[in-house]
Parts: C-alpha cells; sequence; structure tokens
C-alpha cells in the first residue's frame, strides 16, 4: 500500500492537476510531502483501490477458471471425435435403439419401457440421475460425451451457475488409482505382498475417495476447478459422467457402487453411470435407487444391420 501511495504521489506532484499543489514549481515537492497530513483521508484512497482490485480478482477468479476449464474440455473433446468417431460433430448422433425405464419398481415388467434416441436420453431435464447399460461397443462411451458435448454448448448457463458442469469420470482409472493407493499404503505397513488380502484390508483402513480422483488424478482440465470443487458439489453443480463401472476392479467394485449411491443420495448433483447390461443387479445399493427411483435407467442395444445401412448412406 505504500509503494501505491508513492506512485500516487508522484503522480500528482508531476501532472499537478487543476493546480492543486500551486504555481510555483519550487513549492509543489514541500506542498505534497504536507498533503497526508493535512488531508489523512488522502490515504484511504490506496486502500479503498487495493481493497477494489482484490475483490474485483476474486470475484473474476472462478469464471476465469471455469472458462479455462471448459475450453481444455473442448479440446480434448474434439481429439475424441477425431480419434475414436466418423462424425462431424459430437452435435451428430447415432440412430442407436435405446429402452429406458422411468420410476419403476420392476423394470422386467412388460409396457414399462419405452422406446427412445440417443438424444431423448441427452434432453432429460436436469435434475434426473442415469444408469445406462449396454452391450461393449454399444456406444454407451460415446453417449457420455454427447451429454458433455451438449452441456458444454450451453456456456453462458453454465457460467452463470444455471447448469450443472461435467465432469467425465473414467471408472477404470479410478479402480486404478485405488490400486496404487492401496498397495502403497500396503508397503509402507510391512506387506511384501501388497495384493493379498491382509494388504486390502490394511490398506482399507484409509480409503480414497472419487474426489481424491479428481484432486489427484490427470484429468482433463479438472485442475482449474479443484479450487472451487467442494464448493461447486455442496452447491450440486456438478454432472458427474461416470464411466464404465463394470471395468472397475472386482475388490472394488462394492465399495464404488456403494460410494456413487453414497454421493447421488447426499449431494444434489447430478449423475450418469454407465456399465454393461444387469451390472447393477450385484450392486445393492445402487439396485435399490433405481428400485425407489431416484436413479433412472436405460439400456442401449447394438444397431441393426439395417440402421448401420442407413446411417452409411446418410
Amino acid at each position: 500500500m505504500l509503494l501505491l501511495t508513492a506512485i500516487e504521489l508522484a503522480m500528482i506532484w508531476f501532472f499537478n492537476p487543476i493546480n492543486i499543489l500551486g504555481d510555483k514549481r519550487a513549492d509543489t515537492f514541500s506542498i505534497l510531502v504536507a498533503l497526508p497530513m493535512h488531508l489523512p483521508l488522502l490515504l484511504l484512497i490506496p486502500f479503498v483501490e487495493l481493497v477494489a482490485a482484490a475483490l474485483v480478482a476474486f470475484l473474476a477468479a472462478r469464471p476465469l477458471a471455469l472458462r479455462a476449464y471448459l475450453r481444455d474440455v473442448q479440446k480434448e473433446q474434439e481429439a475424441y471425435r477425431k480419434t475414436y468417431t466418423q462424425l462431424d460433430s459430437l452435435a451428430q448422433t447415432y440412430k442407436t435403439p435405446v429402452t429406458y425405464f422411468e420410476h419403476t419398481p420392476d423394470p422386467q415388467l412388460p409396457g414399462f419401457g419405452q422406446t427412445v434416441s440417443l438424444l431423448d436420453l441427452v434432453e432429460l431435464p436436469q435434475e434426473i440421475s442415469l444408469l445406462l447399460e449396454g452391450a461393449a461397443g454399444t456406444g454407451k462411451t460415446l453417449t457420455l460425451e454427447q451429454y458433455r458435448f451438449f452441456a458444454l454448448q450451453q456456456r453462458k448457463a453454465l457460467l452463470r451457475g444455471q447448469n450443472s458442469i461435467p465432469v467425465y469420470l473414467p471408472l477404470k482409472n479410478y479402480s486404478a488409482f485405488i490400486k496404487s493407493h492401496n498397495e502403497a499404503h500396503a508397503l509402507s505397513t510391512g506387506h511384501n505382498h501388497p495384493d493379498d488380502q491382509a494388504a486390502i484390508s490394511e490398506a482399507s483402513v484409509q480409503p480414497v475417495t472419487l474426489l481424491d480422483f479428481i484432486y489427484e488424478g490427470d484429468l482433463e482440465g479438472t485442475r482449474h476447478l479443484r479450487p472451487y470443487l467442494n464448493k461447486l458439489i455442496r452447491q450440486g453443480r456438478i454432472l458427474f459422467l461416470c464411466d464404465g463401472l463394470d471395468e472397475v476392479d472386482q475388490r472394488y467394485r462394492a465399495a464404488v457402487g456403494r460410494e456413487l449411491a453414497e454421493m447421488l443420495l447426499m449431494t444434489q448433483n447430478r449423475f450418469i453411470i454407465t456399465c454393461r447390461e444387469g451390472y447393477h443387479r450385484g450392486l445393492p445399493e445402487l439396485e435399490q435407487l433405481v428400485n425407489e427411483g431416484h436413479l433412472n435407467w436405460a439400456i442401449i442395444y447394438p444397431l441393426q444391420l439395417e440402421q448401420v445401412r442407413e446411417f452409411v448412406e446418410e
């Protein structure tokens, strides 16, 4: 603040606006030195300026971080589109058949499922969480990318806090993250074989969480969100796109399924979870959420030959 005060006094001395220091150049310096003593409130000016600058910086930090996150994610998505799809844009969708079940105690009963498109799934209301199942190669990951793509198109709503911020979470990587932490902990406690049951049990005393994975992992763009992540989660501002629950190591599946179920129930955030068809039936917490209507359910089916031909011709 002293430096800022000195700079401003130097500018007053040099420019002497409206002859505030008088007409005689020789006397201006002595008048300038005496000015703060006669008008001590002038010293508040740089303080107010500093407070204002700090406030502006604080208010701008989160929107700027969010813009940086959106920019990084869009670059990653474009690379994904070029590498893994034949689509000109992720705004396009394959005509993949999807059966959607909404608030059903037993989706196996006839009449509960309705046939919808992938675009219909993506356009579900923001408060709806979804379990998306299907065989390998049916487009579950692509569907999550399209969820993320369409969310990013609502840029203004995201920046204003009106829409959820999409965060893509490959659960296979989360599983590897858990394993590496368990092995490190097992070795630090003297286990020579960190994969054995004793080591796993010992490691479970200090479990890692999905939040740890986001903070410590190398997920695209999340470094920009980390300072604000806890608050965003408390506010229910995150759309968690959890890909490949069936790819989680068998040793951690129940714990990960339980963690996702607890987060879905305890927070206002939205979850889209993908896995192989029927997989959730081995995870009681998720199955209960589906049966109670907290988590809607959809099954994505492979394209039929005629649908593939139709798409290629288009």
